[in-house]
């Protein structure tokens, strides 16, 4: 009888495991479908956008007798209606694209932190944080990254900047050798025959790296990104989808599963026939869809909290599998509210999600430039090949209609004929070139580029310099708005790089700048550090400043006298060297080079007394360049917050200055005749 219920104990157990295992899978089941559905529901929302942007991007590289076709929902090419049609394209979106790059490419970004408060210990921490941005600037190589999100938002209107913590990012500090007792199933499918007995030779065990983790920032096209809806701005989206498309092997690298891989549709370059004239086709390229094979779909579905889900949700799935599921990993802010990790920038502002490009605006002004263009060009053939009149029957036609009119080419006429002549055709009207002139002013005023901007030459009829200035300064002042944008968007990822150091930077780290006279500072630090978020751009717009502006600006500075060392009269080499970078001719901090190395040991016994360590001083030491940076140093708030540390710091300094001041009296003594005087603190009489 126990026996029996044993039985009947272990058959239910097995029965309810099953049933929990089928709800479970169930579960994982009901969720990719919600994320796949949502995306069809977004892509079918975003579809046209996607289409215009497609169109823009055909346009400016020059693909421009397309339009969208809203049955196919794709590119087409516009159809000739005759073969001698000229279709040529007079491009002028590139060059207008090639400009406000250049300009917005000028832009200098450099983040700052300002202190919570006027509490030592938070200016110290913000100055640390200040670095850390610095830090992140560089090895994030975010200069060359602005310049890709520059080139998205003029194209299509929008950027998206995602900024998130890679925990495979960082040093390595530590390693984890995970055994297995076999190869499982899924392993077996993808491993060579080799590998599979090296791993039999090895035990069957695996090292896995442990990396201390670090920001990962990147820009992405509109094109991946799936708004919950594309008519509210992201800070009203309560969700947001971010599509990629992987190999099936990148697949199992990041996730650990096996997927088989489909053909999908990526956008790429395929040849178009859109262009020419004269029955010559020109071959373009456009920006169509292809087919990629072995790739899956993974979508993330990043959703603010919500009564339902009080910490949000993170969702990462594929056709077949739930590859993470769980709340968002990312902190709150400092109103208590969690944050998307995606920031928009925008080529002009607007209501919605996705932003506006000026190139909307020159697309049909484009079209009427190359249709009128073409039309002169049409006139222009048939002035210069001419069409011929001729009695029925009087020459041979099929002759004609083979060689043309070939110079020198005898064309026989029936006897008694009329003899060919040509039409003669009315000089080209006025309109035309009066039409052309109009439609270039209104590439100028529609894009915000002015003709002197794009040609480097001055418009026709303007010799005024004030006047050259004023169009300077209306270009700068329209494209300055695109400019603010960039900084809100850089300034936001700078706040979200700080909450996710503050969140899980849990190891103390180091940082290297470099500081002053080309000096590397290395700053230790940790979370604790950071206890501000209040980020600001310190930056002087350099949008609508040229190289010659800011050397002429030096240039009335050197005149001022505002320079000169006001005991003296004279410009120190510290001001050398500053006027020197100011006007852009390279790195002149080094153009002394034995007061530099002077500079440089001063500067490397501070970093060793700060540790507690004595220095020596040499004979061959500048003692007045010594004196100089170690008192310079000991006057900064950063040595004020080390003596509430470490007051031993102050003697150590104080012994290693009274040596130097010593070793100066001696060399003056030496140098001096007796009875001159020398001053208390060492130096020479004046």
């Amino acid at each position: 009888m126990d026996a029996v219920k044993m039985l009947n104990n272990v058959t239910a157990k097995v029965f309810n495991f099953d049933a929990k295992e089928r709800q479970k899978q169930k579960y994982k089941e009901d969720i990719i479908a919600f994320v796949f559905r949502e995306f069809e529901r977004r892509r079918t929302e975003k579809l046209p956008l996607e289409l215009n942007w497609r169109l823009l991007i055909n346009f400016i590289q020059g693909n421009q007798h397309v339009h969208i076709n809203a049955y196919s929902n794709d590119i087409e090419n516009n159809e000739s209606y005759y073969w001698w049609e000229e279709r040529e394209v007079f491009n002028q979106l590139r060059p207008i694209l090639q400009t406000r790059l250049a300009k917005l490419n000028k832009l200098a970004v450099t983040l700052k932190v300002r202190p919570a408060s006027g509490d030592s210990d938070d200016i110290s921490s913000a100055k640390v944080s200040s670095k850390i941005l610095e830090g992140v600037e560089k090895q994030e190589k975010l200069h060359k990254k602005q310049k890709e999100a520059n080139t998205w938002s003029e194209k299509t209107g929008t950027a998206i900047w995602k900024t998130v913590w890679n925990p495979q990012k960082g040093r390595i500090i530590g390693q984890v050798i995970e055994e297995n007792s076999e190869i499982d199933e899924i392993e077996q499918s993808i491993l060579e025959e080799f590998e599979i007995r090296e791993a039999a030779d090895n035990g069957y065990r695996t090292i896995r790296n442990i990396f201390e983790g670090d920001v990962d920032i990147n820009v992405y096209s509109p094109f991946e990104i799936y708004p919950e809806s594309i008519f509210k701005p992201i800070h009203y989206n309560r969700s947001i989808q971010h599509a990629r498309v992987f190999h099936e092997d990148e697949l199992f690298e990041n996730w650990g599963v096996t997927e088989k891989g489909e053909k999908l549709n990526v956008f790429s370059l395929k040849k178009s026939t859109g262009s020419g004239g004269l029955g010559q086709k020109g071959i373009g390229y456009t920006i169509g869809s292809a087919v990629h094979e072995h790739s899956v779909l993974v979508i993330e579905h990043w959703e603010l909290p919500s009564k339902r889900y009080p910490r949000g949700r993170l969702i990462i799935a594929s056709k077949n599998n739930l590859l993470y599921y769980g709340p968002l990993p990312y902190g709150m802010t400092e109103e208590g509210k969690y944050e998307l990790p995606f920031d928009v920038q925008k080529c002009i502002i607007n209501e919605y999600f996705f932003g506006e490009t000026v190139f909307e605006d020159l697309l049909p002004v484009q079209r009427r430039y190359n249709s009128i263009r073409n039309r002169i060009k049409e006139y222009l053939n048939r002035a210069a090949i001419g069409q011929m009149t001729y009695e029925e029957g009087a020459i041979d036609e099929d002759m004609l209609e083979e060689d043309g009119l070939a110079p020198g080419q005898m064309i026989p006429r029936r006897q008694g004929s009329q003899k060919p002549e040509y039409l003669q055709y009315p000089a080209l009207p006025a309109t035309f070139h009066n039409e052309d002139a109009t439609i270039e002013h209104m590439f100028n005023v529609l894009s915000g580029v002015s003709e002197a901007a794009k040609s480097s030459t001055p418009p026709t009829g303007v010799g005024s310099g004030i006047m050259l200035s004023l169009l300077k300064e209306d270009d700068d002042t329209r494209i300055a708005l695109t400019g603010d944008d960039i900084q809100q968007a850089r300034i936001s990822i700078g706040i979200k790089v700080l909450r996710l150091y503050k969140q899980f930077a849990d190891y103390p780290r180091m940082i290297r700048t470099v500081g002053k006279n080309n000096t590397i500072e290395v700053t230790a630090w940790d979370k604790n550090d950071i206890t501000s978020f209040d980020v600001y751009i310190e930056t002087s717009s350099m949008l609508s400043e040229t190289p010659a502006q800011r050397r002429q600006m030096v240039f009335d500075l050197l005149q001022a006298g505002l320079f000169n060392d006001p005991d003296t009269g004279r410009i120190t080499k510290e001001g050398r060297a500053k006027i020197f970078e100011m006007i852009e001719l390279g790195d002149w901090e080094t153009f002394d080079d034995e007061d530099n190395l002077h500079t440089q040991k001063a500067l490397r016994e501070n970093r060793e007394m700060i540790q507690g360590n004595m220095m020596p001083i040499r004979e061959f030491d500048d003692d007045i360049m010594h004196i100089h940076k170690h008192n310079s140093y000991r006057l900064t708030s950063d040595y004020d917050d080390l003596l509430r540390q470490n007051p031993e710091i102050d003697e150590i300094f104080e012994q290693h200055v009274m040596m130097h001041v010593m070793s100066l009296q001696q060399k003056v003594g030496a140098a001096q005749a007796p009875g001159d005087e020398v001053r208390a603190d060492g130096m020479p009489p004046q």
